[in-house]
């Protein structure tokens, strides 16, 4: 399927005069309902998930020590270590994830990654079949326990994105690819299987997506400490790839946000306890 030109409002206003990036939310919003395209009206909808999850968060902190409880068990019966964290998905890279589905004509609803888990097996720095098993027999256990103890409802993944690996590149020989699943047949369809079928920059995990009986909805992402490793290394040329045609360009004179100035490299400065920092969080898609 072939991207369609969206021709999206103006970001940078929403920067003007904002206290914090949910007020940035809350502006750009208003300028998306103003437009007479009704893709924008439905990207509206969707960014407003970004301010109503702050509510969730509270509730995903108790989904949190819920799986923490399950994994020490689960650690301990089988003789591994293991790693969890939340997280929720950034500002411009949510907003930019919004844009790409609607250039590509992919069901908005189908985003689902806005809060979620990562955990990683600590395997060796290799993957081998016992290492990737074992990540597969954790995503298959979890999902029971959500399904079985937490009531909860498994959602369908949403729409794969970039290209497949090509099993003869330079990528594939960095990493470990198996041929065979071992996935339970019925969460087959629930989860997004990297391991067996990598991205092209060699990215692997397994992606699954629960929705609670309260109604909230997250992402469970399972790797081995190999797939974590290569993954980070790999994220922010990942991320560039994935957006290069969807960046969201930005007038750093225009952001006014009290306590935020940048500098002539579009990096912002912050003075906390008397430490000058440098960082660039607008550019972290």
């Amino acid at each position: 399927m072939g991207d369609i030109t969206i021709d999206f409002p103006d970001i940078n206003n929403a920067f003007i005069r904002a206290l914090n990036l949910n007020t940035v939310c809350w502006n750009y919003v208003t300028i998306l309902k103003r437009s007479e395209n009704s893709d924008c009206h439905k990207y509206s909808e969707k960014l407003m998930e970004f301010i109503k999850s702050d509510k969730q968060i509270i509730v995903l902190e108790e989904e949190f020590h819920e799986i923490k409880r399950f994994l020490r068990n689960w650690s301990k019966y089988n003789s591994t270590q293991l790693s969890i964290r939340s997280r929720k998905k950034a500002f411009i890279g949510f907003n930019s994830k919004i844009r790409l589905f609607l250039s590509n004509n992919y069901d908005l609803n189908a985003i689902r990654d806005l809060l979620g888990f990562k955990i990683v097996l600590f395997t060796s720095k290799e993957d081998n079949l016992k290492s990737q098993k074992l990540a597969y027999k954790l995503m298959n256990d979890l999902l029971h326990f959500f399904l079985v103890q937490r009531k909860a409802t498994l959602l369908t993944a949403e729409s794969r994105l970039g290209e497949p690996l090509q099993e003869n590149s330079e990528t594939a020989k960095k990493i470990f690819v198996y041929n065979k699943s071992f996935l339970n047949p019925e969460f087959e369809s629930k989860v997004k299987n990297y391991v067996m079928h990598p991205k092209d920059t060699g990215y692997q995990g397994l992606h699954a997506y629960v929705k609670t009986s309260a109604g909230l909805v997250f992402e469970v992402q399972v790797k081995t400490l190999a797939m974590d490793i290569y993954g980070e290394s790999i994220h922010k040329m990942h991320k560039k790839q994935r957006y290069a045609n969807f960046k969201i360009p930005l007038d750093y004179e225009k952001i006014k946000i009290p306590g935020v100035a940048f500098d002539s490299n579009n990096y912002l400065l912050s003075d906390k306890c008397g430490l000058l920092t440098s960082v660039n969080p607008f550019n972290l898609i």
